[in-house]
């Protein structure tokens, strides 16, 4: 690899490296380019980027936070252009304080095949196929299952909901045994076996289905850097319930669409599900302009522009 680098290690060449990296292997090889550019790449969220928070009461975790603040701090001097999305404009905003020597530069986080993720049957055809009731409002959430993204928290508002309408909630998605293990005995206690379904791993057919099934789908993480569920429900015109945060958040406060909820203030969230499960309207992003940020074509002219600029 060193090899290779120094071939390549000419002033028109731009390296294309992870901004989250930490192989010995590969800090090594980026310390061998002299003469190209180098692009870091962020593919996780901004904050992630920034130097981790820690307690005094907690001294064991604090020594591990500074040894590894120390090490990213170490790394992120070096960089001098980053590609990330505007996923956190806070945490964009506190990453150039802290390390004015960057620029960054913005792209769209992934592209869509829109030639798929479009409605390509009504929502009661959709109905039917997956035999879902007409009358019934429905809700689908589609991610892993892991604890960042909080279904056990979902599980307990969906438990004190007070609606006027009969509601049911769509769970795609696998992740850690344990938890999955978690999920299904709180829905259990709860008694939520016909208010919620975990229906598991999904094909993308099957997946769009729900998403043109649904009456809203909804993002519940605690931190992230964006929703490619929430991408794909923009394509699809389905209406969206989003955290404050993330690239996806971004794009729906841009042009006035979704309904938005503090992901730690579960009482918000029980106050916007009952609402718009008993008929507040949301507002969904129009089709030309999913299909003009979401283009394979757009992720690509962004790579391509922050190139361009660094060889300019």
């Amino acid at each position: 690899m060193i090899d290779r680098i120094r071939k390549y290690d000419r002033d028109e060449t731009v390296f294309f490296i992870s901004a989250a990296y930490y192989l010995t292997y590969l800090k090594n090889s980026i310390n061998r380019i002299d003469k190209a550019k180098v692009l870091y790449y962020n593919f996780l969220n901004t904050q992630k980027l920034l130097p981790l928070d820690y307690s005094f009461t907690k001294p064991l975790r604090t020594v591990s936070a500074v040894l590894l603040n120390g090490e990213k701090a170490a790394g992120m001097r070096r960089v001098k252009n980053l590609l990330t999305a505007s996923d956190n404009c806070e945490a964009l905003a506190e990453l150039k304080r802290t390390y004015p020597q960057m620029k960054v530069h913005l792209y769209q986080m992934a592209g869509l095949n829109l030639d798929f993720w479009k409605p390509v049957m009504s929502k009661n055809e959709s109905r039917a196929l997956l035999g879902i009731a007409l009358s019934k409002f429905v809700i689908v959430l589609s991610q892993r299952l892991v604890p960042e993204y909080q279904i056990d928290r979902f599980l307990e508002v969906i438990n004190r909901l007070n609606t006027g309408r009969e509601f049911v909630c769509y769970i795609t998605g696998h992740g850690l045994p344990d938890y999955e293990a978690y999920l299904h005995k709180l829905a259990s206690d709860y008694r939520l076996e016909d208010k919620v379904c975990f229906v598991g791993y999904v094909s993308d057919e099957e997946l769009r289905n729900y998403f043109i099934a649904a009456d809203l789908f909804a993002t519940t993480a605690r931190m992230f850097a964006g929703s490619t569920g929430a991408e794909k429900c923009m394509a699809i015109g389905t209406p969206i319930l989003h955290v404050t945060m993330g690239s996806t958040y971004e794009i729906l406060k841009t042009h006035n669409a979704g309904v938005f909820i503090d992901p730690e203030n579960y009482d918000d969230w029980a106050s916007k599900l009952s609402e718009i499960i008993d008929g507040e309207k949301v507002h969904t992003v129009p089709r030309e302009i999913v299909e003009d940020l979401f283009s394979p074509e757009k992720t690509a002219d962004d790579l391509h522009n922050a190139i361009m600029n660094l060889r300019a």
